[in-house]
């Protein structure tokens, strides 16, 4: 449970890694208990457009594991985010690999 921010969202292609967070691109998601979510997925590319991510989460204990599902059409629904904890702060790390680019997210709890 928990807010959570990305400080770190990149597109890696085979010619360059791209740090979305530095195009304006941002993820607030917050992870409510009973398995909700809510938040914004913000898209630079698309003139500023904000993706609603109200829905629902998954969680898997072995591997610890969080997934997500909501209406939007985003990266995030086809991730399966790891679950680290590195002292107090506690993070989602997670990947996907399509049409020859990898988008990396790591979302740490506020």
């Amino acid at each position: 449970m928990g807010t959570y921010v990305a400080p770190s969202l990149t597109a890696t292609t085979a010619e360059d890694t791209d740090d979305l967070l530095g195009n304006g691109w941002d993820i607030s998601l917050v992870l409510n208990a009973g398995h909700t979510t809510s938040g914004t997925l913000s898209v630079a590319a698309a003139a500023g457009e904000s993706l609603d991510l109200t829905g629902r989460s998954s969680f898997g204990l072995d591997p610890p594991e969080v997934r997500l599902e909501h209406a939007a059409d985003t990266f995030l629904r086809n991730i399966r985010f790891a679950v680290g904890r590195y002292g107090t702060v506690i993070e989602l790390i997670g990947g996907r690999a399509s049409s020859g680019t990898l988008v990396r997210v790591l979302l740490a709890r506020t």
